[in-house]
């Protein structure tokens, strides 16, 4: 590992890097994990660096320190200029683009359709969608199965957006990304392939959005129909674009990270042959409620302790001067708790490193000790419904006894845009499925 230079005294601030910002901001992307840790070993639970454009940035790592800054008053900070680069891909009336009053009206408008209750209607259309994708692993070869997986997200994203997997508008988003985006997972290439095919995306949007409200039907079965039946803060109807930006947002922040998490938890359970067995033992005992299944959900948040797909919440950059933890920070400082470092407190989660999914069973956590979908006002609007589809698409894979694990190297935690994803050495075998006991949708719901 590259080391560290001595400590940079900055007034007021905590100890720090001496590293020039854009030196910060390429180990930040090419070496994320190792950079994290080796700052919280040099400086511990707090750290200053200037990190590329956003500037000033404290990270912090203390359960006490993320509690307050996921409290603060969002009249307080802003967080567009810690997510602006996601403007060129979701546009720039994305929910992550906004603060304050606007931010809570999106969220206000978005939310009640990705509660579990709002798509079971969608379930049904779920357990075929797994059974493809099962079905398009090829027999006896190595592979991964990380493309297949993002295709699987996207498809359960889009019957959840659309109100069903078989709308047309919803099947040609999907073929464009199946034959144009998705040819290759490359850190950045799937999403640059995806500006150049957004044009193309509206169109479908928009005339989706048109039949819709020719209908004259109010009823607000799905995100779409809130959508088309939203309003902006002047009362007028939402913009094609505006839609079309929400539902990027959707195919972006909804996507990659349940395809990638999904991907980890495979890894973890495939490369620890106790926590299959009992994964199976429960299956195979006949209980698919989630009040009969502490295992199965164990074992999703594990993997997002592990390595959280999205390894920092949004940084909040302060508009007034704030104190944390006993230190003012002026306005114009970007706060950033750590999710990465902070999941791997040993006073939190003995023995850190290992995966242990029954740490979940023992103790429940804050949300200040574990954070897999940020907090507070900023909190992911994912942050229901990934588990939901992680529950599902879990059991189905498991109980078809499948997959076997063929990895050629260590696995490792590497960029996927902005996100933590196996390196390239994660494959598997697939075998002609084993068999099962049947799952009704209704037993595999969450």
């Amino acid at each position: 590992m590259t080391p560290l230079v001595a400590p940079n005294n900055r007034l007021n601030l905590p100890d720090g890097p001496r590293l020039e910002s854009n030196a910060v901001a390429r180990m930040w992307m090419e070496r994320p994990v190792e950079f994290w840790e080796e700052l919280g070993a040099r400086y511990g639970d707090v750290c200053t660096v200037e990190l590329g454009s956003i500037g000033t940035t404290v990270l912090f790592s203390h359960p006490d320190a993320v509690r307050q800054i996921f409290g603060l008053p969002t009249s307080s900070y802003e967080c567009r200029p810690y997510n602006d680069y996601y403007k060129f891909v979701m546009g720039e009336r994305s929910i992550l683009l906004a603060d304050g009053a606007s931010h809570r009206r999106m969220r206000s408008l978005v939310l009640p359709s990705l509660q579990p209750r709002s798509f079971d209607r969608q379930l049904d259309d779920f357990q075929p969608l797994i059974d493809a994708t099962c079905e398009s692993w090829p027999r006896d070869v190595v592979f991964s199965p990380r493309l297949s997986l993002h295709l699987l997200s996207l498809r359960m994203i889009l019957g959840i957006v659309f109100g069903s997997g078989l709308n047309p508008t919803a099947q040609k988003i999907a073929d464009v990304f199946a034959n144009e985006i998705y040819v290759d997972l490359g850190s950045l290439s799937a999403w640059t392939r995806f500006v150049h095919r957004k044009p193309l995306l509206r169109e479908f949007i928009a005339a989706e959005a048109e039949a819709r409200r020719a209908t004259g039907s109010t009823e607000r079965a799905c995100l779409f129909d809130a959508l088309i039946h939203g309003r902006d803060e002047a009362g007028n109807s939402l913009s094609h674009e505006e839609i079309s930006d929400h539902i990027f947002t959707m195919l972006v922040a909804g996507v990659d990270t349940t395809a990638i998490a999904l991907s980890w938890a495979l890894y973890w359970i495939y490369d620890n042959p106790d926590v299959l067995g009992r994964l199976q033992r429960e299956l195979g005992e006949g209980g698919r409620s989630s009040a009969n299944l502490p295992f199965l959900n164990a074992v999703c948040l594990e993997t997002l302790r592990m390595y959280p797909v999205v390894a920092t919440p949004t940084g909040r950059k302060l508009l007034v001067d704030t104190e944390i933890q006993e230190r003012q920070y002026a306005a114009g400082t970007t706060l950033l708790p750590c999710t990465h470092l902070v999941h791997r407190r040993a006073d939190l989660f003995p023995e850190p490193d290992r995966f242990m999914p029954e740490r979940f069973l023992d103790r429940e956590y804050g949300s200040h000790e574990f954070f897999p979908f940020g907090g507070g006002a900023r909190s992911c609007i994912g942050a229901v419904l990934a588990p939901v589809e992680m529950r599902i698409v879990l059991a189905r894979i498991v109980e078809s006894g499948r997959l076997t694990p063929a990895h050629t190297g260590p696995v490792k935690p590497v960029r996927h845009g902005t996100l933590i994803a196996p390196s390239e050495s994660y494959q598997f075998i697939a075998r002609e499925p084993q068999p099962a006991a049947s799952t009704t949708t209704s037993e595999a719901r969450a």
